[in-house]
């Protein structure tokens, strides 16, 4: 219920979205911003979904296997049907590539890196989802993306306190934290 509500909210932004301005350099820089994060988290939202609700990815069956309920517009609707799992990925790899797109001409600042979506946790999570469609090449040029950005890169294990909390604004490995309430304090 909870991921088919947040699915509902994107949609809801997606759909306005189209209705605001985007004259000045600023308004469709924000504009690109939005879209972007929209597009990551609901791919985001249906990988979960696929993964908890259905059966693995295979290529041989994927587009006969029944995978989740595609909800892409806003508002209530009360009858559902289940897409394929292939149906589910094609749509799961559309949004990435819009939000990289988007994310990619209208970068996060460098302070809300770890709390918003980037092209990077776009480039990571598209890694996961072609590893999990076994398109080993693509999941590794995806995953180089985010290892050579100059963002975010892997901590030497004595950076990082022992005691500290791994999901904290001080470890370079965290991509992205699904905003700042998600920070372990302890």
């Amino acid at each position: 219920d909870n991921l088919y509500a947040h699915i509902n909210v994107v949609n809801t932004i997606l759909d306005e979205i189209q209705t605001l301005p985007h004259e000045s350099q600023k308004d469709l820089a924000d504009w690109q911003r939005v879209h972007g994060e929209a597009h990551f988290l609901r791919a985001q939202f249906y990988f979960w979904l696929v993964n908890l609700y259905a059966d693995e990815y295979e290529e041989a069956t994927a587009d006969k296997t029944l995978g989740v309920p595609l909800k892409l517009i806003p508002g209530i609707e009360f009858e559902f049907t289940r897409a394929s799992v292939a149906e589910v990925y094609n749509l799961i790899n559309e949004d990435l590539a819009k939000a990289d797109t988007f994310l990619t001409r209208s970068p996060q600042a460098p302070d809300h890196l770890l709390h918003r979506a980037s092209s990077e946790a776009v480039n990571l999570l598209w890694s996961r989802v072609l590893l999990h469609q076994q398109r080993w090449i693509e999941a590794a040029d995806k995953a180089e993306k985010v290892i050579t950005s100059e963002n975010f890169y892997l901590a030497p294990i004595s950076a990082l306190a022992p005691n500290a909390a791994f999901l904290s604004d001080e470890n370079p490995e965290v991509v992205f934290s699904q905003g700042c309430n998600n920070l372990s304090s302890s």
